[in-house]
């Protein structure tokens, strides 16, 4: 095999010529092409040099990608980060300014866009919550049914739009006058832009993704701790409620 033909077999190669392309061109079969293949790469054929190669330089550009060691470098920041919001959170101290005696209510699964949303009820217990010294509540969960997937065809059979259930979401959370203890993210809450919306709504609250450990600190050192979550794990064949 003449050198000049497989100069142009490397110069085919090098710019992503497939073998059955390079058949085709010189008219050959693939077994032979598949030979001019192997003796490019044993003798290390050269491709064919245009003249641009030698009258143009191209610039040297740099990556836009960190390199290995800046990426492990920047996975480290954000482990030390995460690590941290968590230790934190972990029996966080919610701290009551008073001796007084407090009540706290364990408010859940309200999704107040839902048609089956007691409102009237609902409205009493904001009014309780609201008017009752000392009275402070935790969510746990699901403010709004924030259905997604192939679930938002629900959303045809509900009155309420979307947009009005997260203003009353924020009624809830900031508007209505509940003293609230800690936010906790359910299901639904955590679909689509769900925590991003709750966690701008309650404002200085903390938000917590599926349960919370806390603890309620007096000033007397006194302290209650609280393990509150959307649901728990267990269930019985004789008590459905086993695991909350």
């Amino acid at each position: 095999m003449d050198e000049e033909t497989l100069r142009k077999v490397a110069t085919l190669m090098q710019h992503g010529v497939s073998q059955a392309e390079i058949a085709r061109i010189f008219k050959r079969p693939r077994t032979t092409v598949q030979n001019w293949v192997d003796l490019v790469k044993v003798r290390d054929i050269k491709p064919i040099a245009g003249p641009e190669a030698n009258e143009i330089i191209f610039p040297n550009l740099p990556s836009s990608e960190l390199p290995p060691e800046g990426l492990i470098e920047q996975a480290c920041a954000r482990f030390t980060s995460h690590q941290v919001a968590r230790d934190a959170r972990r029996w966080m101290e919610i701290k009551v300014k008073s001796n007084k005696p407090i009540g706290i209510c364990f408010m859940g699964d309200p999704h107040i866009d839902n048609n089956g949303c007691n409102w009237p009820l609902l409205r009493r217990d904001i009014g309780i919550l609201k008017d009752t010294d000392g009275m402070y509540a935790v969510n746990i969960g699901d403010l709004t049914d924030n259905w997604v997937g192939r679930l938002v065809r629900l959303y045809a059979d509900q009155e309420m739009s979307k947009k009005q259930a997260w203003k009353l979401a924020k009624y809830l959370m900031r508007e209505a006058g509940i003293k609230w203890l800690c936010h906790i993210l359910g299901n639904h809450d955590s679909w689509n832009d769900g925590p991003y919306l709750i966690k701008a709504g309650a404002a200085m609250v903390p938000v917590e993704d599926w349960q919370s450990r806390f603890q309620v600190v007096f000033p007397n050192d006194n302290r209650v701790r609280i393990h509150a979550a959307h649901d728990f794990p267990g269930s019985s064949i004789w008590n459905k409620m086993h695991g909350p």
